[in-house]
């Protein structure tokens, strides 16, 4: 209240009465009359029914006092002292406070004036919450402290899709605002943005409010000043027909905690938004699945990731699917309050905030690596195959975008998008409940052949087997092309060699390659923007050639296809193409399968052995065992930098390695690689 004086509160949680202690300290010599004319003290105020004064006390200095130090013990002043002590006070009788008749019997605030409040002065009140916010609080505790609150709640969330727990949980402020609602994160003075607009940022900061016992938190004072947080969280949630019921139940639950005295609405706002979090999480959760649902607590967290991630934000669609897609089908909705109509079918954030939004949400390479994740692993099948077809309806070149910005603004700069998104099909068809129909879904082809221009949805419909079936076939023909519109309004980081694409299957090896040194085709796709440091235009890791991750994805592929041809759910066991001089060729699946399993050790491999080999050049080893992370790169010496790509290709085609070689390498992962929070991505001793 000032340097001297302080005031402590106690709540009573069982029958709600509060205790304020008012105690003046002297932490400085006071002056001499100090007792007579005490100094002033900004008036005070209470929420609650004053109930009266439990004890005032003081204690005078009638004498001269004096200190002796003492080298062994603390020694305090020594003379003469009186004490004024009573208990039961009334208002009319304190000697240090006064209260007007109209602040005694007011609802909400009662003003408490200090008329004489020397140093040594010590005052305790009692109030109680009154008889509306005791009705408020009764109504609290009926919908919350039982289970007709999870109850209820539970019932609400059955209903709720991925989309609409996204925007309950999570949202960034990006998203939010890319709405067009005016939308955005709530405002807190004196702490950073939150980084979600939905409950897991106040549930985030309510839980390190509880651990601290910080009341004086900016989120508590502001709870504490006006009703805008409980308003804004409701009220976000009314645009949308699917979240409007929650929103009404926790209006009416706010109602009641809004009649609390403004000092207790932190605790009441935690205990609603907890009860809400804590239910829409499990039942969220419980539809994953026992492994999620009954798994560790990092699992479930990890789990969360699919509402983190996937959404619908109007900047960035899906490119729409086919009208003749067997349902089920992604249902149109409406805005309420507007005639604004979408698809409900989510898309993935390839991170949060920057890409999150507009042309830089959506991103093949990312999606198709998370799908597992996010979207099969958490049984959320639909919403995964919405995706695998928007996709695919956007195939060219073979190759599934990187940059997919909605089909028409496609970028197709990302090798190894297309081998993802093959996975993707495999672990659908391998998790899903008759997954296999899925290679029999319609898509609808964006680009019917690689010149034309963007058709509309359901003019060029084929089985999603015939768009697999065509993206081999252009690697085993092998393709040249230049990005469209290539140039600095494209990419302002790139050299004019970089916009030129290569890809092709090396028929001797069965190997993937593409790519040139002036471009990056696979994730690690750092492009050099440095003019000053002289690698503008240069990418970090080109890594052209044949990439290990790539090698294995293709010959997981093949395998895949090959055992779907058996069990006749793909039309045909081989790629078949003419060249350009009209001979024609034929490649198996298993035949390329087998053309991969041989070559791949020799070529890949580098052991500790001295012995010569036509594949691996010694003066370019600087550590064994590895594998290499390219074959064939232009840049020779990157052949055989040591990067943790080999993982990958360890789990997607594990078959494909020796095993004693496997572990060798593993070890060397272990000791090379992994660091405390993940991998690095290149070998300190390569360069």
């Amino acid at each position: 209240m000032d340097p001297d004086t302080m005031a402590i509160t106690r709540h009573n949680p069982t029958d709600h009465s509060s205790y304020i202690c008012v105690l003046r300290n002297a932490f400085s010599q006071p002056g001499p009359d100090v007792f007579k004319n005490a100094p002033p003290l900004r008036p005070m105020e209470v929420e609650g029914t004053l109930e009266g004064i439990v004890m005032e006390s003081l204690l005078f200095i009638t004498g001269e006092s004096s200190y002796v130090e003492n080298p062994d013990f603390i020694t305090g002043l020594s003379g003469h002292y009186d004490l004024y002590f009573e208990r039961g006070v009334s208002f009319a009788k304190s000697r240090f406070v006064s209260v007007d008749d109209w602040t005694q019997k007011a609802f909400h605030k009662r003003k408490i004036n200090f008329k004489y409040f020397p140093p040594g002065s010590v005052i305790i009140l009692k109030t109680t919450i009154g008889f509306q916010p005791a009705m408020s609080l009764s109504k609290i505790n009926g919908s919350l402290q039982n289970n007709l609150a999870s109850t209820k709640i539970s019932e609400l969330s059955k209903n709720f899709t991925v989309a609409d727990l996204n925007r309950i949980l999570f949202r960034t402020n990006a998203e939010e605002q890319d709405d067009g609602l005016g939308g955005g994160v709530y405002h807190i003075d004196r702490i950073p943005p939150l980084p979600y607009c939905g409950l897991q940022s106040f549930q985030t900061l309510l839980e390190k409010i509880r651990i601290h016992n910080d009341l004086g938190h900016p989120l508590c004072e502001n709870l504490r000043a006006g009703n805008w947080m409980m308003d804004y969280i409701s009220g976000r949630l009314r645009y949308f027909e699917n979240t409007v019921a929650l929103a009404d139940w926790l209006d009416s639950v706010f109602a009641n905690v809004k009649e609390m005295p403004r000092y207790l609405i932190p605790q009441y706002f935690d205990i609603v938004i907890t009860k809400v979090f804590d239910t829409v999480t499990h039942e969220s959760l419980d539809r994953f699945g026992p492994v999620v649902s009954q798994g560790s607590a990092f699992t479930r967290l990890l789990a969360l990731g699919t509402y983190q991630f996937c959404g619908i934000v109007l900047s960035s669609k899906l490119p729409l699917l086919s009208p003749n897609l067997t349902p089920p089908v992604p249902p149109v909705v409406k805005r309420l309050g507007s005639e604004l109509q979408f698809s409900t079918a989510v898309s993935l954030s390839a991170g949060h905030e920057h890409f999150s939004v507009g042309w830089a949400r959506n991103w093949g390479r990312d999606t198709f690596i998370a799908l597992r994740g996010l979207l099969l692993l958490t049984r959320q099948f639909q919403d995964a195959r919405f995706i695998i077809l928007s996709y695919a309806g956007c195939l060219r070149h073979g190759l599934i975008p990187n940059l997919l910005s909605e089909g028409t603004g496609a970028r197709y700069n990302a090798r190894d998008a297309v081998w993802f998104w093959l996975y993707s099909i495999q672990q659908y068809v391998a998790l899903a409940p008759d997954g296999q129909n899925i290679l029999k879904d319609t898509v609808s082809r964006m680009y019917k052949t690689d010149d034309a221009e963007a058709a509309t949805p359901g003019k060029f419909d084929e089985p999603l087997h015939a768009t697999i079936q065509e993206a081999l076939l252009k690697h085993c023909q092998g393709l040249n092309f230049r990005e469209r519109n290539a140039g600095w309004n494209l990419d302002r980081e790139m050299n004019w060699e970089g916009f030129n694409n290569s890809i092709g299957v090396d028929l001797a090896t069965g190997f993937v390659y593409g790519g040139n040194p002036n471009n990056c085709g696979t994730w690690m796709d750092k492009m050099g923007s440095s003019e000053q440091a002289g690698i503008k235009g240069k990418p970090a890791t080109p890594r052209d050639g044949s990439a290990i991750e790539i090698v294995a994805l293709c010959k997981s592929a093949v395998d895949w296809l090959s055992e779907m041809y058996r069990k006749g759910a793909y039309p045909t066991d081989r790629v078949a193409w003419k060249t350009s001089a009209g001979q024609e060729k034929v490649l198996k699946f298993d035949d390329w399968s087998k053309l991969i399993q041989q070559s791949f050790e020799p070529r890949f491999y580098v052991g500790p052995d001295d012995g010569k080999s036509e594949y691996i050049r010694r003066d370019l080893v600087n550590k064994t065992p590895i594998y290499k992370d390219t074959y064939g790169s232009f840049t020779f010496w990157a052949d055989y930098q040591f990067r943790p790509n080999i993982c990958i290709a360890m789990v997607v085609a594990p078959e494909m390695f020796n095993v004693k070689n496997a572990w060798s390498v593993l070890e060397v992962i272990q000791a090379r690689l992994v660091g405390p929070l993940g991998m690095r991505t290149l070998d300190a001793e390569s360069d």
